[in-house]
């Protein structure tokens, strides 16, 4: 039996093999065909791409890229008590075809190469992952046994050190031609971390790779007449298509616009869609414009229609979608004021605005003064000036203000003084009975000098170098001060150090206690001294006389009267002389009119930052230890490196989407209720 049943089997393997051969002989034409040969992984089965993640590491295996910037630091990843530890890991989603999404585990955006009219040479960062959007999708491509080129689907593009660095930590990572023997700078090890040693090979490529071309269309959002012949058109784009900024034609009813007639700005608006604003200064204008039916084409590349057209009045198309749009109206003095801190900012602009405010803030003052206040008592104990001198250092490190570039000094009023990004110096006042008033003037003017330290170098000494405005230079240092240093997450963070340079002061207290007390809502009859929750309503006294004042309607002289009442009348306090009314500021007596609304302004902007911050990273986990870099990293991607390149109305639609000031309205009913037990 065993000698008749071996050649059966022996028959039968040998058929199997051949058919084997035969099927991978097929396979691997099919593959042939296609550009790639090869499996997509090594090992591909043991790795479970959902809850895997993994190390990229550049060819030395000394440096990865990290979530900062998307540039090279050193290999310390394999420490996870370190905060760094989670920006420098990476998962890998699944797309189609081996193509991948690849997104930080520290806020889970996406690489992205940067701006539109992608070329080699351009850099990539994060940006919130869209799903089918194929600049966020990469392949990686075999090198040897060890190392891969990480292509870009929509360019078939590399990615690789910028041009050609070596590896060091800061270098940062930009897009280059594929070749099939690429130079070290574009190669790359995959590394999983759950052993530290399976490495990712990729699939072979045999073919220079094709980009995919992004079919995807945007969509009409609103159609808003401003002026007799200017029109606002706003559309999404979905996804993040180079195509789509620069090369289309604009017709409206028919008419090819000029394209000196056109201009356009591009944003991401927080909650997934990129946003177009195209501005249309029509020479002919509209008949009977206000009721004009618009048919709009913008045509991509003169080929395909890229947008449904409407057949709607622009004011049925803000009402639908509920947009108000920003945009710039100059008020002469006989309608109103010009407000000189943003020139998208108008007269209407802020009565909507302060009436929000006033709606929401007024019953939630009397609502808190109806609580017992919490003790504050131990912030009037004596603190000494020197021990305040070293927190102050302490607080600058924690802002992670470069001592080199940024000095402190001692004046009777705080202030910033820039000269430029690299030289920025802030100033503080102490009082020994009132520690904390020095602590906020640190944070505070520490806002104002990490946006000016954090301006691009390619701006500088240029009419761009500086902020662009008051009102999002006072969301900066109104960010750290109330956002972050009035919160329970910094204060935690800090409090154990406020000990050691306060031993005897904060011996018997909590940070849960100090949190409370620099939080403490009273109101008061001084703008500078004034809470959170109060501070709106001393900047809303003077934007009311002021356009009084510029309006025609309110003489000088009675303008000590009409302030004494305002602030009985919004902060329920009575003035006892001017020196404490209405000379306590010295922007009047200066010639700034117009200029109070920004600090206002400020706060609101910095709350929405706060909100769309929150969308797209962990903001509080950090903090909690005192870390701040994540934070000052989104701010200056968002605010900061522009300078003065873009107007104001842009960077803000930048890092808060449409401005809408019931989130700053929600925000105090928020953090006041809980305060207060409401």
């Amino acid at each position: 039996m065993e000698t008749t049943a071996r050649p059966k089997k022996l028959w039968k393997k040998i058929l199997l093999g051949a058919l084997a051969a035969v099927l991978a002989l097929l396979l691997a034409l099919v593959m042939v065909l296609n550009g790639l040969t090869g499996v997509a992984f090594m090992a591909e089965d043991e790795f479970d791409f959902g809850t895997e993640y993994f190390k990229l590491l550049e060819h030395s295996g000394k440096f990865q890229i990290d979530w900062y910037e998307c540039g090279l630091w050193s290999d310390y990843s394999s420490d996870p008590t370190n905060p760094s530890w989670e920006r420098l890991n990476w998962k890998l989603t699944p797309v189609d075809d081996g193509w991948f999404v690849v997104t930080n585990r520290s806020d889970g955006q996406a690489i992205t190469p940067m701006g539109n009219g992608i070329t080699p040479g351009t850099r990539v960062a994060l940006a919130p992952y869209q799903e089918g959007n194929v600049a966020q999708m990469w392949k990686f491509g075999k090198v040897d046994d060890t190392y891969c080129q990480i292509i870009h689907r929509e360019t078939g593009l590399v990615l690789g050190l910028e041009d050609g660095a070596e590896p060091a930590n800061g270098v940062h990572i930009a897009l280059y031609e594929w070749s099939a023997e690429p130079e070290t700078s574009c190669q790359w090890s995959v590394v999983c971390l759950t052993d530290n040693e399976s490495v990712l090979q990729g699939v072979e490529i045999t073919e220079d790779p094709q980009p995919t071309k992004d079919e995807t269309k945007p969509e009409i959002k609103s159609v808003r007449l401003i002026e007799e012949n200017y029109i606002e058109i706003m559309w999404t784009l979905p996804v993040v298509n180079s195509e789509l900024v620069s090369n289309y034609t604009v017709t409206v009813n028919g008419h090819t616009v000029d394209e000196e007639e056109w201009g356009t700005t591009n944003y991401y608006d927080g909650k997934g869609d990129y946003m177009t604003n195209l501005q249309l200064n029509l020479k002919d204008g509209l008949e009977d414009p206000e009721n004009a039916k618009l048919t709009l084409a913008i045509v991509n590349d003169g080929e395909d229609d890229i947008a449904t057209k409407w057949e709607v009045s622009p004011e049925e198309a803000s009402e639908s979608f509920g947009y108000d749009a920003f945009y710039t109206q100059i008020i002469t003095s006989e309608e109103g004021i010009v407000i000189k801190s943003d020139s998208t900012v108008d007269m209407a602009y802020l009565d909507n605005f302060f009436a929000t405010l006033r709606e929401r803030i007024v019953p939630l003052l009397h609502a808190v003064m109806e609580q017992e206040p919490p003790d504050d008592s131990f912030l009037r104990r004596r603190y000494p000036v020197e021990g305040q001198r070293r927190f102050s250092d302490y607080l600058m490190e924690v802002l992670g203000l470069d001592r080199a570039h940024c000095a402190i000094g001692e004046t009777e009023h705080p202030y910033t003084l820039e000269f430029n990004n690299k030289d920025v110096r802030i100033t503080t006042h102490y009082h020994e009975d009132n520690m904390d008033f020095s602590m906020y003037s640190v944070i505070h003017e520490g806002g104002h000098a990490k946006y000016e330290l954090g301006i691009a170098d390619e701006l500088q000494y240029t009419c761009l170098a500086g902020g662009v405005s008051m009102g999002v230079h006072e969301s900066q240092s109104r960010f750290y001060e109330n956002l972050i240093g009035r919160s329970l997450p910094f204060i935690q963070a800090i409090f154990p150090k406020m000990q050691e340079f306060f031993p005897g002061q904060l011996a018997d207290v909590t940070a849960e206690q100090f949190y409370r007390a620099v939080n403490k809502a009273q109101p008061s009859l001084i703008r500078t001294e004034a809470d959170e929750l109060t501070y709106c309503l001393h900047v809303m006294v003077r934007y009311e006389i002021e356009k009084q004042l510029i309006g025609g309607t309110l003489a000088v002289k009675d303008v000590p009267g009409t302030w004494n009442r305002l602030y009985k009348e919004y902060l329920g306090v009575d003035v006892p002389d001017d020196r404490r009314g209405c000379l306590q500021d010295s922007h009047w007596s200066g010639g700034s009119f117009g200029y109070f609304p920004s600090y206002a302004l400020g706060s609101a902007y910095g709350a929405q930052m706060l909100r769309n911050m929150e969308r797209d990273m962990d903001v509080w986990g950090p903090v909690s230890r005192g870390d701040l870099s994540g934070v000052s990293a989104w701010l200056g991607e968002k605010i900061h490196r522009y300078g003065g390149l873009m107007e104001p109305a842009d960077v803000v639609k930048n890092a808060c989407g449409q401005f809408d000031p019931t989130v700053f309205a929600d925000y105090l009913e928020k953090k006041y209720s809980q305060l207060y037990a409401l």
